[in-house]
């Protein structure tokens, strides 16, 4: 049971973390912010986010990553209890920031955390991954929701004592499952020997394409922080109430949850040209209608299709990473450290385009770059697919 009770913390710790970039975003947007302004909040947590990523990754282990992840949460608790006295945009970005650092001590971990569980309970690589991207991804849904809904009756600060009290609990119970999961196992039984086979075998033959999940996973991290950090202005500028804009975030996130959850039945189609263009097509008229809609209906709609899209680059990024099991401690970084940096680049460039050109403009450019990167990976997956020295594939396995 504890190994399935893990994927609720992602969730959770998710949840605060969108609960705090949407209730941040939103407040300087009402008090007159530029979009640049508002958007380089998210900048601000993603450049901070990327360097922790990659200075964590040197350091954990599957020894000491349930103790990271105690103090991350532990630490979260502090910074939302600092954030509920909060009013000025400048302090904002202190706690914004550094609340990059305490997700970076968990996200990265947690992942080791999870394959190491995931081992030793013999469990398939893909559900391991469709579960954890459901987990982080039901939380993004959750936090707007959430804080679009009970910022009026809980006022600022009331919610951000919330949010810490929560973090305290998830570290808590962390700390009660790691006790456990150390009682029920020996030593022996917690490292993986050398000589057990860390992936499936029919994995083993496929080529390492984690550099293609860093590129063209990267371009859509680009479009989902362009999303994120414009629209906030965008639903100012359009009178939406704050429930509904966080109605639209949340239903985003809920749908790439359950796309990422629903791919973790699939084996190959991360291999395969033709899902790459379906999914990316997705994206792509997503961003369309962002840029054109005017209504919460039609941002409703454009967040259905951005979530089918976000729900499989996103299962792509995580398992490409970790598939390669000589390689995924170090990848698992780069793959943190990939999100932090797309981050900075879609929310200062749309934040960017946005004072300069006009609020579409972000949107239009990202579905640009979206449309162009999936041509790209097709084809790149079409030439290694002829290359591909396996088998011919069953009508089951052609999924």
């Amino acid at each position: 049971m504890s190994a399935i009770l893990i994927y609720v913390f992602p969730a959770v710790m998710d949840t605060v973390l969108a609960s705090v970039l949407f209730m941040t975003t939103v407040w300087a947007a009402q008090q007159g912010a530029t979009p640049s302004q508002v958007s380089n909040l998210i900048t601000a947590w993603s450049i901070v986010y990327m360097f922790s990523a990659l200075g964590i990754g040197r350091v954990v282990t599957k020894r000491n990553a349930a103790c990271l992840l105690v103090a991350a949460c532990g630490l979260t608790a502090v910074l939302s209890l600092l954030l509920a006295g909060v009013r000025d945009l400048r302090l904002m970005y202190v706690f914004v920031s550094c609340m990059g650092v305490t997700m970076a001590g968990f996200f990265t971990p947690f992942q080791v955390f999870m394959k190491a569980v995931g081992e030793r309970k013999r469990r398939v690589i893909t559900v391991s991954v469709g579960l954890y991207t459901c987990s982080w991804s039901s939380g993004f849904a959750i936090g707007p929701f959430l804080a679009g809904w009970l910022w009026e009756p809980l006022g600022w600060s009331g919610y951000h004592l919330l949010n810490a009290a929560t973090c305290a609990v998830v570290a808590v119970a962390l700390f009660a499952i790691h006790r456990r999961l150390h009682r029920q196992h020996s030593k022996s039984e917690l490292e993986i020997p050398d000589q057990s086979p860390l992936i499936p075998n029919e994995y083993a033959a496929r080529p390492d394409l984690a550099w293609m999940s860093w590129v063209f996973g990267g371009v859509g991290c680009i479009a989902i922080a362009v999303i994120r950090s414009v629209f906030p202005t965008t639903g100012q500028d359009c009178t939406i109430p704050k429930f509904e804009q966080g109605l639209v975030l949340g239903l985003l996130s809920a749908v790439q949850a359950l796309v990422g959850l629903a791919l973790g039945a699939g084996r190959w189609w991360m291999y395969r040209p033709l899902p790459m263009i379906g999914f990316g097509l997705c994206g792509t008229a997503a961003l369309a209608i962002f840029a054109t809609s005017r209504t919460t209906t039609g941002f409703l709609v454009a967040a259905v299709l951005f979530g089918i899209y976000s729900g499989s680059f996103f299962f792509y990024f995580v398992f490409h990473s970790l598939v390669h099991p000589e390689r995924a401690a170090g990848y698992i970084a780069i793959n943190e450290a990939v999100v932090g940096l797309m981050s900075i680049i879609g929310a200062f460039a749309g934040g960017l385009l946005a004072r300069e050109i006009a609020l579409p403009a972000p949107y239009l450019a990202a579905g640009a770059v979206v449309l162009a990167a999936i041509a790209t990976q097709a084809f790149i997956h079409a030439r290694l697919e002829r290359r591909s020295k396996a088998g011919p594939m069953t009508s089951a396995q052609s999924f």
